[in-house]
């Protein structure tokens, strides 16, 4: 009786191990772009701390993100946060020109009809830097 007791414990916690009810947190949408937002996107970009203005190029193709700031001769690739139908969040790791582009940011991309959208950049800590709008090309 022992025995059996000891091995119907052992299915349990087994069970338990292999359950594909994890608690581990997938986020949503990470790996879906829809096909409104994907392609190359260009245009510029004001900075408000500055009042300068640049270039931004966006590529959103594949599965690969990658930006440009072609004016400022720097940029880097994306990582996809969150998506939407309408919006994409991305997180920026400038990879060449580090010294002239801010690293580590949020850049948004928001469709404002099939071939515009609106461009956002945050600092890591949140504060909104720049806007502009981009063409899809």
């Amino acid at each position: 009786m022992r025995n059996i007791i000891l091995t119907v414990c052992a299915v349990f916690v087994f069970t338990g191990c292999v359950s594909s009810n994890s608690n581990y947190a997938v986020p949503k949408n990470v790996n879906l772009v829809t096909q409104d937002i994907q392609g190359t996107w260009t245009g510029n970009a004001k900075q408000f701390n500055n009042n300068t203005e640049w270039s931004v190029k966006v590529n959103i193709v594949d599965g690969k993100y990658t930006i440009s700031y072609p004016s400022l001769n720097c940029g880097g690739v994306l990582t996809l946060l969150k998506s939407t139908k309408t919006q994409v969040n991305f997180r920026e790791k400038i990879t060449y020109g580090k010294l002239k582009c801010v690293d580590n940011g949020i850049a948004t991309i928001k469709l404002t009809s099939s071939n515009t959208s609106e461009y956002k950049w945050y600092y890591n800590n949140g504060k909104h830097g720049a806007s502009g709008f981009l063409e899809k090309r």
